[in-house]
């Protein structure tokens, strides 16, 4: 009889530790909540750059995979390059205008970590960028020595592959800030210039790109 009060004792004894264990433990996830984080992110891009220009870009992003360390990216930037018209055989900087680019880059990201408040993520895009330039520009003739505008327009078509990095900055569970940096191959860079109706066609060999982003994002 003394051992089965004694086994019953030690069993209430027990379960009244697991129990105050766990009370203990929701107290302090009560206090300590973990942080959930949602699947969508909306990004804003102040500053992009790429080898052609820098401008600013948005983004979506989907995490696609249930322990949230796969996302689907979807990039749209409009990068602006400087130009100048040769004037009197000088750079003329009060001339100064812009070709424009429109680039969509999409790809995947690969968190090895998973979603923290200081996340890390690796993964490729696809690089397709097209724009150019419609302007009139001058220029000088040396057997009338005159000058003379002539119309100038180009159009350019980009098809590459990118490796990114990533590191997000998880301020609160709905804003972030993160940069971003990337290393890759232009496999089709494709020119069109058209000269006053003349048109000259200009396929660039394989070469090496980039690019670099700071975005603020909102997360829901």
């Amino acid at each position: 009889m003394t051992k089965q009060l004694f086994t019953l004792g030690l069993a209430l004894l027990s379960g009244g530790m697991a129990v105050q264990a766990k009370s203990a433990k929701d107290q302090k996830d009560e206090q300590h909540p973990k942080k959930v984080y949602g699947d969508n992110i909306i990004r804003f891009s102040p500053v992009k750059a790429m080898d052609i220009g820098v401008g600013p870009g948005i983004s979506y992003e989907r995490i696609i995979s249930a322990d949230k360390k796969i996302g689907l990216v979807l990039p749209f930037s409009v990068l602006l390059a400087d130009y100048y018209d040769d004037y009197y055989y000088n750079y003329n900087y009060n001339n100064a205008s812009y070709s424009s680019y429109f680039y969509f880059t999409p790809g995947l990201k690969f968190y090895p970590f998973g979603q923290r408040t200081v996340t890390y993520a690796i993964g490729p895009n696809l690089m397709f960028g097209y724009g150019g330039s419609d302007r009139n520009r001058p220029q000088y003739n040396p057997l009338t020595q005159t000058y003379y505008t002539e119309h100038f327009k180009n159009r350019v078509f980009r098809l590459g592959i990118l490796v990114n990095n990533y590191v997000n900055f998880q301020i609160t569970p709905a804003f972030n800030i993160g940069v971003s940096a990337g290393l890759g191959v232009r496999y089709i860079d494709h020119e069109a210039q058209t000269i006053d109706g003349n048109k000259t066609v200009y396929n660039h060999p394989i070469n090496a790109t980039g690019q670099g982003t700071l975005s603020i994002g909102y997360r829901f």
